[in-house]
């Protein structure tokens, strides 16, 4: 008798976590999916690092032709870089999955995911905390700012936006991000276009301030015109500080901004979209040239401690505001394909200091790629 009683009870018991499991499996595949289509390339990935290796020995700088900055600008020293170990991104095969949010893990063996609760224009992350620009097509398209939880992938915050999507960064710490949008006009090859770009407080999902409203200084004095544009925004390791473009009157100024006391700095002429390195010492930039008439640019890095400026190895222009993969590694969109439309893109990668070779695509159907460390 005591043997039939314990042989029921495990065979409830069995049943139980069974049903647990099988639920399990059932939400997880909810949350996402395989996406085959997407073409990792697993040659240039993260790189492994034995215990006490340091990851820029494994790179032989070589000599790059650079200029100096008139002034060399102060730099913070950063906490160390953490190693990347996701790259989120916007999915761009043209399937039934085109413009889901996707991910890609950078260890082990396990093939691309992607999310079908998100559709984004641009995405970025950082820490626990995601920022997708999503646009709701109709009649009248709508556009707004979705803030998610990079684990559960839950919706926190939903912001209206003015206008159509361009560039997003989350600050390295979670806590505050940014965002800018065209409110007339859709690229920054136009000679007439405007801009908004805005500060997100993450925790509290809301605005926290508008750079158009910032003080902006040049040599100690402040200005003001009604060109204004800002855009491209890149935090330092505290979030209260950041990098940006502003454009006026025809030329492209980087400048250091203050979100705590809403003030900026001109800082150098010439750069736009920087993007801060996870050390804090250099920034990825394009740099506007014109070509034949047409408005093109060229990818570099300035390294703020010695003003050295250094223009990548990628022959094609490159209309994107760059990610760090690593210290020394940048990605960052291109069309796909020969004379390929906007549509379809890949993200290609490519060495800051010349060495091994030149770019390379790092993912295939993949555009604003977002690096998680």
């Amino acid at each position: 008798m005591r043997f039939g009683r314990a042989a029921v009870f495990l065979t409830v018991c069995a049943g139980a976590i069974a049903g647990v499991a099988a639920y399990i499996y059932i939400v997880h595949g909810r949350a996402f999916s395989p996406a085959p289509s997407v073409t990792v390339n697993s040659s240039v990935v993260a790189p492994t690092v034995e215990s006490g290796q340091s990851v820029e020995s494994e790179v032989t700088p070589t000599p790059a032709v650079a200029t100096k900055a008139p002034t060399p600008i102060a730099v913070e020293k950063p906490p160390a870089s953490p190693l990347p170990t996701e790259v989120y991104f916007r999915y761009t095969g043209l399937d039934a999955h085109y413009g889901k949010l996707a991910r890609v893990r950078l260890t082990g063996n396990a093939g691309p995911e992607f999310f079908d609760t998100l559709d984004c224009e641009v995405v970025h992350v950082a820490g626990r905390r995601g920022l997708c620009l999503s646009a709701e097509r109709g009649v009248i398209t709508t556009y707004k700012a979705r803030v998610f939880d990079t684990r559960s992938l839950n919706v926190l915050a939903d912001l209206p936006l003015a206008g159509v999507p361009s560039r997003c960064r989350v600050s390295r710490d979670g806590r505050r991000a940014a965002l800018t949008v065209f409110v007339s006009g859709h690229g920054y090859t136009a000679v007439n276009f405007s801009t908004q770009t805005l500060l997100i407080d993450l925790a509290k999902g809301t605005v926290d301030a508008d750079l158009e409203k910032f003080t902006v200084s040049k040599d100690g004095t402040p200005i003001q015109a009604s060109d204004f544009n800002f855009w491209g925004v890149t935090f330092a390791a505290d979030s209260r500080y950041f990098y940006a473009t502003l454009s006026t009157a025809g030329e492209h100024y980087l400048i250091k901004g203050d979100a705590k006391m809403h003030s900026a700095e001109v800082i150098r002429k010439g750069m736009e979209c920087p993007s801060l390195s996870p050390d804090g010492r250099r920034i990825a930039f394009k740099q506007r040239f014109t070509d034949d008439g047409r408005v093109q640019w060229h990818i570099a890095v300035f390294d703020l401690a010695s003003g050295r400026e250094t223009v990548l190895a990628e022959g094609r222009s490159v209309d994107d505001q760059l990610e760090w993969l690593d210290d020394r590694r940048v990605l960052y969109s291109m069309p796909a394909g020969e004379g390929g439309s906007g549509a379809t893109t890949d993200v290609w990668v490519a060495r800051v200091n010349g060495g091994g070779g030149g770019p390379e695509r790092f993912l295939g159907n993949a555009y604003s790629p977002a690096v998680l460390r």
